[in-house]
């Protein structure tokens, strides 16, 4: 399972309504994860039920009509197929410190959801994700497919290990907050990026994926009229490439609904949470010697940051604003974010994205 790794991940959010109910009112936000995978994690039967680990179509001819034998499923999965996400590493025989599939809002350790398979399971890989009392009851992490490459049906044979063959899985969550203004951060985690070795990952190599974003929820109901307790988002980055020995300029972009500047940096080591390799074996984190302008998105790779060819590389990049506001000191150049008491906002309200560079 060790090449099922996520290839792509950003997770944003935006406060949507807010309950002054006592006791049983509380904010509410809406959380979207956009994550990519290889193709092959969301190999599923001819029923349409998810599966992990399936076997994989071969021979001459195979094509997905030849491989909807519920014992050897593997088709692709279609835009606005129903998924689940799950470890995607067996986790009876791995070599490497497992992390679980979760998604935490911040709040109570029981609300998070979780992606554990049923030990039961292990290492058959039949559905995706249990909701078992072996797990606390804990729910699973939904998803729906909104791309997959390659899209059509007869590719012979099914091109699993190709670069290429990815999908691109949306979650959509709401979670209720207590009504008091709290910033919490969220992150979505799960075991395991790609392998080391030859042609494979250089930094962080089988570490965890662990994609944060600070939610800064505020009991104060102007600040939904100004639509600024949310995080910036980024718009998707696909894996840059950059060629051996040359330097490289590419631009990511991030957007907020409030038009809000936008402040790019490179991901540090508490950015990154779990997103380190768990053991004591350099090299972590975002370590190429790639820049990046504050203001622009505008990512320098050096003709330096790499001396191997046909590698890839993690980089995390994050992007801040400043709020919740309540409402703006138009006398000031630019406008200054206020707090309900007319006090200048400091909080800053940061997300990231997580992708890969490949040298060629």
């Amino acid at each position: 399972m060790s090449g099922q790794y996520l290839k792509y991940a950003t997770l944003s959010w935006r406060q949507i309504d807010e309950d002054t109910t006592p006791i049983t009112g509380g904010i509410t936000v809406a959380f979207t994860l956009h994550t990519a995978w290889k193709r092959e994690f969301f190999n599923r039967n001819a029923g349409q039920v998810p599966w992990g680990g399936c076997r994989t179509c071969t021979g001459f001819g195979a094509t997905q009509a030849d491989c909807g034998d519920a014992n050897a499923p593997c088709v692709l999965a279609n835009v606005g197929d129903l998924v689940e996400i799950y470890d995607s590493v067996d986790i009876s025989t791995a070599s490497i410190p497992q992390v679980p599939t979760m998604f935490s809002f911040g709040g109570p350790p029981e609300d998070s959801l979780s992606g554990r398979r049923d030990p039961a399971d292990i290492p058959n890989f039949t559905p995706m994700c249990r909701q078992t009392p072996a797990e606390n009851g804990r729910m699973c992490i939904p998803g729906r497919v909104i791309e997959s490459y390659p899209n059509v049906t007869g590719v012979e044979p099914m091109p699993v290990m190709d670069a290429l063959s990815t999908v691109y899985v949306v979650t959509e969550l709401t979670y209720k907050y207590p009504h008091v203004s709290f910033t919490y951060t969220a992150s979505f985690q799960g075991c395991c990026r790609m392998p080391a070795g030859d042609k494979l990952l250089n930094n962080n190599a089988g570490g965890a994926w662990d994609i944060r974003a600070t939610v800064s929820v505020t009991a104060s109901r102007q600040v939904l009229e100004t639509g600024t307790a949310a995080s910036p988002y980024f718009a998707f980055v696909p894996t840059v490439n950059v060629i051996k020995g040359r330097p490289k300029q590419f631009r990511v972009f991030a957007f907020d609904t409030a038009d809000r500047p936008i402040t790019y940096a490179i991901g540090t080591l508490d950015d990154q949470g779990v997103g380190l390799k768990q053991d004591s074996q350099p090299p972590f984190g975002n370590m190429m010697g790639v820049t990046i302008d504050a203001g622009s998105g505008v990512v320098t790779f050096p003709a330096t940051a790499s001396t191997v060819y046909e590698r890839y590389y993690s980089l995390v990049i994050t992007a801040s604003v400043i709020g919740p506001c309540s409402s703006y000191d138009f006398a000031a150049t630019p406008p200054i974010c206020m707090d309900e008491l007319n006090m200048p906002v400091t909080t800053t309200i940061k997300t990231a994205v997580d992708f890969y560079i490949q040298v060629k």
